[in-house]
Protein backbone atom coordinates (compact mmCIF):
# COMPACT_ATOMS: atom_id res chain seq x y z
CA UNK A 1 0.00 0.00 0.00
CA UNK A 2 3.10 2.45 0.90
CA UNK A 3 4.37 1.72 -2.53
CA UNK A 4 1.51 2.29 -4.37
CA UNK A 5 1.04 5.84 -2.70
CA UNK A 6 4.47 6.88 -3.31
CA UNK A 7 4.24 5.59 -7.33
CA UNK A 8 0.91 7.50 -7.20
CA UNK A 9 2.73 10.61 -5.94
CA UNK A 10 5.69 10.84 -7.79
CA UNK A 11 2.95 10.09 -11.12
CA UNK A 12 1.67 13.59 -9.81
CA UNK A 13 4.51 15.36 -9.52
CA UNK A 14 5.87 14.60 -13.26
CA UNK A 15 2.29 14.96 -14.45
CA UNK A 16 2.49 18.95 -12.92
CA UNK A 17 6.08 18.99 -14.20
CA UNK A 18 4.96 18.03 -17.53
CA UNK A 19 2.15 20.41 -17.75
CA UNK A 20 3.91 23.60 -16.34
CA UNK A 21 6.87 22.91 -18.98
CA UNK A 22 3.96 22.65 -22.01
CA UNK A 23 2.63 25.91 -20.94
CA UNK A 24 5.68 27.60 -20.78
CA UNK A 25 6.80 26.58 -23.51
CA UNK A 26 3.33 27.14 -25.99
CA UNK A 27 3.38 30.68 -24.06
CA UNK A 28 6.65 31.43 -25.66
CA UNK A 29 5.92 30.70 -29.47
CA UNK A 30 5.72 33.97 -31.37
CA UNK A 31 2.57 32.97 -32.88
CA UNK A 32 0.59 33.04 -30.19
CA UNK A 33 1.20 37.10 -28.98
CA UNK A 34 -3.05 37.15 -29.26
CA UNK A 35 -5.92 36.48 -26.66
CA UNK A 36 -4.93 32.81 -26.00
CA UNK A 37 -1.29 33.20 -25.57
CA UNK A 38 -1.31 36.85 -23.74
CA UNK A 39 -3.89 34.93 -20.94
CA UNK A 40 -2.03 31.60 -21.00
CA UNK A 41 0.99 33.98 -19.90
CA UNK A 42 -1.06 35.74 -17.23
CA UNK A 43 -1.43 32.59 -16.04
CA UNK A 44 1.98 31.45 -15.86
CA UNK A 45 3.46 34.92 -14.61
CA UNK A 46 0.76 34.70 -12.05
CA UNK A 47 2.08 31.65 -10.83
CA UNK A 48 5.73 33.40 -10.91
CA UNK A 49 4.73 36.09 -9.22
CA UNK A 50 3.23 34.34 -6.37
CA UNK A 51 6.38 32.82 -5.91
CA UNK A 52 8.75 35.78 -6.23
CA UNK A 53 6.86 38.03 -3.54
CA UNK A 54 9.71 38.16 -1.22
CA UNK A 55 10.38 41.32 -1.78
CA UNK A 56 11.98 43.18 1.61
CA UNK A 57 11.62 46.44 1.83
CA UNK A 58 14.14 46.94 4.92
CA UNK A 59 16.71 46.41 1.39
CA UNK A 60 15.09 49.50 -0.03
CA UNK A 61 17.21 52.24 1.14
CA UNK A 62 20.77 51.09 1.53
CA UNK A 63 22.73 53.82 2.91
CA UNK A 64 22.04 57.07 5.54
CA UNK A 65 23.98 59.60 7.43
CA UNK A 66 24.67 57.70 10.89
CA UNK A 67 24.90 59.37 14.51
CA UNK A 68 24.61 58.19 17.70
CA UNK A 69 25.68 59.82 21.08
CA UNK A 70 27.01 58.06 24.12
CA UNK A 71 25.42 60.05 27.72
CA UNK A 72 28.69 58.26 29.39
CA UNK A 73 31.40 59.73 27.43
CA UNK A 74 29.43 62.12 26.01
CA UNK A 75 30.99 61.62 22.61
CA UNK A 76 29.43 61.34 19.03
CA UNK A 77 29.90 58.42 16.85
CA UNK A 78 28.83 59.52 12.93
CA UNK A 79 29.27 58.19 9.68
CA UNK A 80 28.36 59.06 6.48
CA UNK A 81 27.06 57.14 4.09
CA UNK A 82 26.68 54.17 6.14
CA UNK A 83 25.27 50.94 5.07
CA UNK A 84 21.81 50.17 6.62
CA UNK A 85 22.84 46.57 5.92
CA UNK A 86 26.12 46.94 7.97
CA UNK A 87 27.13 45.95 11.83
CA UNK A 88 26.77 49.42 13.13
CA UNK A 89 23.02 50.19 11.51
CA UNK A 90 21.85 46.83 12.56
CA UNK A 91 22.38 47.43 16.26
CA UNK A 92 20.09 50.37 16.22
CA UNK A 93 17.98 49.36 13.82
CA UNK A 94 15.42 47.09 16.35
CA UNK A 95 15.15 49.95 18.96
CA UNK A 96 14.31 52.46 15.43
CA UNK A 97 11.74 49.81 14.80
CA UNK A 98 10.51 49.19 17.96
CA UNK A 99 9.62 53.20 19.02
CA UNK A 100 8.16 53.95 15.56
CA UNK A 101 5.71 50.56 15.70
CA UNK A 102 4.87 52.04 18.98
CA UNK A 103 4.75 55.61 18.45
CA UNK A 104 2.10 57.71 20.29
CA UNK A 105 0.35 61.10 19.76
CA UNK A 106 2.44 62.90 17.82
CA UNK A 107 2.57 66.80 18.29
CA UNK A 108 4.52 69.49 16.70
CA UNK A 109 7.92 70.79 19.44
CA UNK A 110 9.93 73.64 19.16
CA UNK A 111 13.66 73.44 18.17
CA UNK A 112 15.03 74.21 21.03
CA UNK A 113 13.25 70.84 22.70
CA UNK A 114 14.69 69.38 19.80
CA UNK A 115 18.50 70.13 19.84
CA UNK A 116 18.39 69.66 23.53
CA UNK A 117 17.31 66.18 23.25
CA UNK A 118 20.42 65.60 20.98
CA UNK A 119 22.61 65.79 23.72
CA UNK A 120 20.98 63.21 25.69
CA UNK A 121 21.79 59.17 24.53
CA UNK A 122 20.44 58.44 21.55
CA UNK A 123 19.74 57.58 17.65
CA UNK A 124 19.74 59.62 14.50
CA UNK A 125 19.82 59.43 10.81
CA UNK A 126 19.94 61.24 7.90
CA UNK A 127 17.80 59.72 5.17
CA UNK A 128 19.66 61.82 2.50
CA UNK A 129 16.63 62.32 0.74
CA UNK A 130 12.59 62.96 1.51
CA UNK A 131 10.35 60.36 2.22
CA UNK A 132 6.99 59.99 3.51
CA UNK A 133 6.71 58.31 7.64
CA UNK A 134 4.95 55.31 6.31
CA UNK A 135 7.23 54.67 3.77
CA UNK A 136 9.88 54.83 6.26
CA UNK A 137 7.89 52.76 8.65
CA UNK A 138 7.47 50.29 5.87
CA UNK A 139 11.37 50.19 5.74
CA UNK A 140 11.91 49.34 9.04
CA UNK A 141 9.32 47.07 9.09
CA UNK A 142 6.57 48.67 10.90
CA UNK A 143 3.26 50.23 10.00
CA UNK A 144 2.60 53.94 10.53
CA UNK A 145 -1.03 55.65 8.54
CA UNK A 146 1.01 59.10 8.68
CA UNK A 147 2.70 60.61 5.36
CA UNK A 148 4.00 63.72 6.90
CA UNK A 149 7.51 64.15 4.80
CA UNK A 150 10.96 63.78 6.51
CA UNK A 151 14.53 63.85 5.82
CA UNK A 152 15.86 62.46 9.25
CA UNK A 153 14.43 61.10 12.93
CA UNK A 154 15.97 60.80 15.89
CA UNK A 155 15.76 58.24 18.99
CA UNK A 156 16.02 59.78 22.33
CA UNK A 157 15.99 59.52 25.76
CA UNK A 158 15.60 63.15 27.61
CA UNK A 159 12.69 61.10 29.51
CA UNK A 160 12.07 57.32 31.17
CA UNK A 161 10.92 56.57 27.69
CA UNK A 162 12.13 56.74 24.90
CA UNK A 163 11.31 59.88 22.47
CA UNK A 164 11.34 59.42 18.48
CA UNK A 165 11.84 62.99 16.71
CA UNK A 166 10.84 63.37 12.83
CA UNK A 167 12.35 66.53 10.61
CA UNK A 168 9.77 67.54 8.43
CA UNK A 169 10.65 68.62 4.96
CA UNK A 170 8.76 72.17 5.73
CA UNK A 171 11.00 72.59 8.99
CA UNK A 172 8.72 71.62 11.15
CA UNK A 173 9.36 69.28 13.67
CA UNK A 174 7.38 66.17 15.27
CA UNK A 175 7.86 64.26 18.41
CA UNK A 176 6.12 61.42 19.77
CA UNK A 177 6.67 58.92 22.74
CA UNK A 178 7.55 56.03 22.59
CA UNK A 179 6.88 52.25 24.59
CA UNK A 180 10.35 51.82 24.32
CA UNK A 181 12.46 52.30 27.82
CA UNK A 182 15.54 55.30 27.46
CA UNK A 183 17.56 52.31 29.51
CA UNK A 184 17.05 50.05 25.93
CA UNK A 185 18.42 52.39 23.92
CA UNK A 186 21.59 53.61 26.54
CA UNK A 187 22.74 50.02 26.68
CA UNK A 188 23.09 49.58 22.80
CA UNK A 189 24.44 53.65 22.44
CA UNK A 190 27.26 52.55 25.03
CA UNK A 191 28.67 49.76 22.50
CA UNK A 192 29.94 52.69 19.92
CA UNK A 193 32.89 54.85 20.31
CA UNK A 194 32.64 58.44 19.81
CA UNK A 195 34.99 59.26 17.01
CA UNK A 196 34.40 62.95 17.35
CA UNK A 197 31.76 63.69 14.49
CA UNK A 198 29.11 66.04 15.54
CA UNK A 199 26.32 68.05 14.26
CA UNK A 200 26.87 71.44 12.28
CA UNK A 201 24.75 73.36 14.45
CA UNK A 202 27.38 72.53 16.90
CA UNK A 203 30.40 73.77 15.20
CA UNK A 204 31.39 77.13 13.65
CA UNK A 205 29.98 77.15 10.55
CA UNK A 206 26.66 78.26 10.48
CA UNK A 207 26.50 78.57 6.71
CA UNK A 208 25.65 74.67 7.04
CA UNK A 209 22.25 73.24 7.41
CA UNK A 210 22.13 72.75 10.95
CA UNK A 211 21.15 68.61 11.65
CA UNK A 212 23.78 67.27 9.37
CA UNK A 213 25.86 64.95 9.92
CA UNK A 214 29.78 65.84 10.20
CA UNK A 215 33.10 63.57 10.23
CA UNK A 216 36.12 64.26 11.35
CA UNK A 217 37.70 61.78 8.89
CA UNK A 218 36.67 59.78 5.98
CA UNK A 219 37.53 56.23 5.02
CA UNK A 220 39.25 55.62 1.86
CA UNK A 221 36.79 55.45 -1.23
CA UNK A 222 37.24 53.41 -4.50
CA UNK A 223 37.62 53.79 -7.63
CA UNK A 224 34.46 52.36 -9.54
CA UNK A 225 34.38 50.95 -12.75
CA UNK A 226 31.18 51.86 -15.01
CA UNK A 227 30.00 50.06 -17.41
CA UNK A 228 26.62 48.60 -19.34
CA UNK A 229 26.25 44.97 -18.06
CA UNK A 230 26.48 42.41 -20.61
CA UNK A 231 23.37 41.36 -19.39
CA UNK A 232 21.52 44.04 -21.31
CA UNK A 233 19.99 42.63 -24.20
CA UNK A 234 16.07 42.77 -25.47
CA UNK A 235 15.35 38.99 -24.72
CA UNK A 236 16.98 39.62 -21.47
CA UNK A 237 14.86 42.64 -20.56
CA UNK A 238 11.49 41.29 -22.54
CA UNK A 239 11.78 38.16 -20.36
CA UNK A 240 11.90 39.81 -17.24
CA UNK A 241 9.37 41.91 -17.63
CA UNK A 242 7.07 39.42 -18.86
CA UNK A 243 6.81 40.03 -22.79
CA UNK A 244 7.05 37.76 -25.13
CA UNK A 245 10.79 37.44 -26.24
CA UNK A 246 10.05 36.30 -29.33
CA UNK A 247 7.41 38.05 -30.51
CA UNK A 248 7.43 39.53 -33.93
CA UNK A 249 5.71 42.78 -32.40
CA UNK A 250 8.66 44.71 -32.86
CA UNK A 251 10.52 46.91 -34.86
CA UNK A 252 13.59 49.92 -35.13
CA UNK A 253 13.13 53.67 -35.26
CA UNK A 254 15.78 55.07 -37.29
CA UNK A 255 17.63 56.36 -34.29
CA UNK A 256 18.62 52.64 -33.72
CA UNK A 257 15.88 52.36 -30.29
CA UNK A 258 13.99 49.18 -30.42
CA UNK A 259 9.94 48.97 -29.80
CA UNK A 260 8.28 45.99 -28.93
CA UNK A 261 4.75 46.23 -28.59
CA UNK A 262 2.38 43.81 -26.38
CA UNK A 263 -0.90 45.59 -26.28
CA UNK A 264 -1.32 47.86 -24.00
CA UNK A 265 2.23 47.47 -22.95
CA UNK A 266 5.53 49.24 -25.14
CA UNK A 267 8.85 49.40 -24.34
CA UNK A 268 11.63 51.43 -26.02
CA UNK A 269 15.35 49.55 -25.81
CA UNK A 270 18.02 52.29 -26.64
CA UNK A 271 21.38 50.76 -27.16
CA UNK A 272 22.70 53.16 -24.61
CA UNK A 273 21.04 51.11 -21.46
CA UNK A 274 17.99 53.28 -21.55
CA UNK A 275 14.95 51.70 -21.40
CA UNK A 276 11.12 53.16 -21.64
CA UNK A 277 8.02 51.93 -20.85
CA UNK A 278 4.33 52.86 -21.30
CA UNK A 279 0.73 51.51 -20.89
CA UNK A 280 -2.55 52.38 -22.21
CA UNK A 281 -5.10 50.69 -21.36
CA UNK A 282 -6.42 48.17 -18.88
CA UNK A 283 -3.44 45.99 -17.24
CA UNK A 284 -3.91 42.70 -15.98
CA UNK A 285 -0.05 41.47 -15.72
CA UNK A 286 0.58 41.10 -12.15
CA UNK A 287 4.41 43.05 -12.42
CA UNK A 288 2.26 46.32 -13.56
CA UNK A 289 -0.78 46.21 -11.16
CA UNK A 290 -0.70 47.42 -7.50
CA UNK A 291 -1.85 44.69 -5.22
CA UNK A 292 -3.76 46.48 -2.55
CA UNK A 293 -5.52 45.42 0.58
CA UNK A 294 -8.02 48.31 0.21
CA UNK A 295 -9.75 50.18 -2.67
CA UNK A 296 -6.58 52.17 -3.01
CA UNK A 297 -3.11 50.63 -2.69
CA UNK A 298 -1.56 52.51 0.10
CA UNK A 299 2.26 54.20 -0.37
CA UNK A 300 3.51 50.83 1.34
CA UNK A 301 1.96 48.83 -1.08
CA UNK A 302 3.02 50.66 -4.09
CA UNK A 303 6.48 50.93 -2.75
CA UNK A 304 6.62 47.38 -2.62
CA UNK A 305 5.68 46.91 -6.36
CA UNK A 306 8.04 49.75 -6.91
CA UNK A 307 10.91 47.55 -5.30
CA UNK A 308 9.74 44.47 -7.15
CA UNK A 309 9.96 45.84 -10.80
CA UNK A 310 13.95 47.52 -9.84
CA UNK A 311 14.90 43.91 -8.68
CA UNK A 312 13.30 41.99 -11.72
CA UNK A 313 15.05 44.84 -13.85
CA UNK A 314 18.58 44.45 -12.16
CA UNK A 315 18.09 40.78 -11.87
CA UNK A 316 17.18 40.73 -15.33
CA UNK A 317 20.34 41.79 -16.92
CA UNK A 318 22.85 41.43 -14.32
CA UNK A 319 22.84 44.92 -13.60
CA UNK A 320 23.81 46.69 -10.12
CA UNK A 321 20.67 46.41 -7.61
CA UNK A 322 19.10 50.34 -7.04
CA UNK A 323 18.28 52.05 -3.74
CA UNK A 324 15.35 53.88 -2.90
CA UNK A 325 15.62 57.91 -3.87
CA UNK A 326 12.29 59.57 -3.75
CA UNK A 327 8.41 59.42 -3.33
CA UNK A 328 6.31 61.98 -4.64
CA UNK A 329 2.46 62.39 -5.08
CA UNK A 330 1.18 62.69 -8.01
CA UNK A 331 -2.49 64.01 -8.84
CA UNK A 332 -3.53 60.38 -9.69
CA UNK A 333 -1.27 58.32 -7.89
CA UNK A 334 3.07 58.20 -6.91
CA UNK A 335 5.97 58.51 -8.62
CA UNK A 336 8.62 56.52 -6.84
CA UNK A 337 12.42 56.83 -8.23
CA UNK A 338 15.62 54.70 -7.47
CA UNK A 339 19.27 55.74 -7.66
CA UNK A 340 22.66 53.78 -7.80
CA UNK A 341 24.85 53.32 -4.95
CA UNK A 342 28.53 52.13 -4.71
CA UNK A 343 29.26 51.19 -0.66
CA UNK A 344 26.70 53.25 -0.01
CA UNK A 345 27.65 56.30 -1.79
CA UNK A 346 25.28 58.25 -4.42
CA UNK A 347 25.88 57.69 -8.04
CA UNK A 348 25.10 61.00 -9.65
CA UNK A 349 24.14 60.08 -13.26
CA UNK A 350 24.43 62.97 -16.24
CA UNK A 351 21.62 65.04 -16.88
CA UNK A 352 20.42 64.60 -13.02
CA UNK A 353 19.01 61.53 -14.42
CA UNK A 354 17.20 58.57 -12.12
CA UNK A 355 18.60 55.10 -12.08
CA UNK A 356 14.96 53.98 -12.09
CA UNK A 357 11.41 56.65 -12.13
CA UNK A 358 8.18 54.78 -12.15
CA UNK A 359 4.83 56.38 -12.32
CA UNK A 360 1.94 54.63 -10.77
CA UNK A 361 -1.60 56.18 -11.71
CA UNK A 362 -3.80 54.64 -9.57
CA UNK A 363 -3.43 50.92 -9.08
CA UNK A 364 -1.14 50.53 -12.57
CA UNK A 365 2.44 51.29 -12.90
CA UNK A 366 1.82 53.60 -16.09
CA UNK A 367 5.16 53.91 -17.17
CA UNK A 368 8.73 53.98 -16.23
CA UNK A 369 12.40 55.07 -17.38
CA UNK A 370 15.17 52.94 -16.59
CA UNK A 371 19.44 53.42 -17.20
CA UNK A 372 20.50 50.04 -16.79
CA UNK A 373 24.23 50.11 -15.37
CA UNK A 374 27.12 48.17 -13.63
CA UNK A 375 29.45 49.21 -10.87
CA UNK A 376 32.21 47.43 -9.57
CA UNK A 377 34.20 48.67 -7.14
CA UNK A 378 38.59 48.51 -8.22
CA UNK A 379 41.58 48.05 -6.03
CA UNK A 380 42.20 51.91 -6.31
CA UNK A 381 41.52 54.37 -4.26
CA UNK A 382 39.51 57.86 -5.21
CA UNK A 383 41.92 60.94 -4.61
CA UNK A 384 39.36 62.99 -2.09
CA UNK A 385 39.94 66.07 -0.26
CA UNK A 386 40.44 65.76 3.42
CA UNK A 387 37.36 66.84 5.14
CA UNK A 388 38.97 69.87 6.65
CA UNK A 389 39.48 71.68 3.68
CA UNK A 390 36.85 70.39 1.85
CA UNK A 391 34.72 71.71 4.88
CA UNK A 392 36.33 75.15 4.76
CA UNK A 393 35.25 75.12 0.91
CA UNK A 394 31.87 74.32 1.44
CA UNK A 395 30.97 76.27 3.87
CA UNK A 396 30.96 79.70 2.09
CA UNK A 397 28.00 78.86 0.76
CA UNK A 398 24.70 79.24 2.93
CA UNK A 399 22.39 76.59 4.48
CA UNK A 400 24.03 74.12 2.51
CA UNK A 401 25.26 70.16 2.89
CA UNK A 402 28.12 68.17 2.21
CA UNK A 403 28.14 64.50 1.31
CA UNK A 404 30.73 62.27 -1.08
CA UNK A 405 29.26 61.17 -4.31
CA UNK A 406 30.27 59.64 -7.41
CA UNK A 407 29.96 61.18 -11.10
CA UNK A 408 28.61 59.05 -13.98
CA UNK A 409 29.07 61.56 -16.92
CA UNK A 410 29.49 58.43 -19.18
CA UNK A 411 33.21 57.62 -18.51
CA UNK A 412 34.48 53.98 -17.85
CA UNK A 413 36.13 54.97 -14.55
CA UNK A 414 34.49 56.88 -11.26
CA UNK A 415 36.65 58.68 -8.54
CA UNK A 416 34.66 60.00 -5.33
CA UNK A 417 33.92 63.84 -5.13
CA UNK A 418 32.71 66.06 -2.18
CA UNK A 419 29.26 67.76 -3.55
CA UNK A 420 28.08 70.74 -2.16
CA UNK A 421 24.44 71.48 -2.31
Amino acid sequence: MLKKKVVDMLQNVALATLTVTAVLLIARIPMLDGVIGGRVRDLLSSVEQTQRHTIDLADSVTAVHFAVTDDVSFGRYTKLNALTSGADFQRAAPLLREAIGSAAVWEQVAETQFRNSLSHAGVYIDLMTVLPVSVVAAWLGEEVERDDMIRAMALTTEEETAGIYFLCEDGMILRCASALSSKAVCDVTGTFQPNGGCFAFETEYSGFAPYMVMVRTMDQLAQVNASLPAGYSAFNLLTALEFNPHTYARYVESGGTEVVLQSPHVLRIDADGTVRYNNSGIVEDNLYRISSTGEVPTVAEVLYSACLLAEVLSGGTDASPMSLDTVEKSENGWIISFCYRVDGVLVRLKDDRCALRIVVTEDTITEFNYYCRSYTATQENSVLLPVSIAVALAVQNEGTGLSVVYVDGGTSMLGAHWLVE
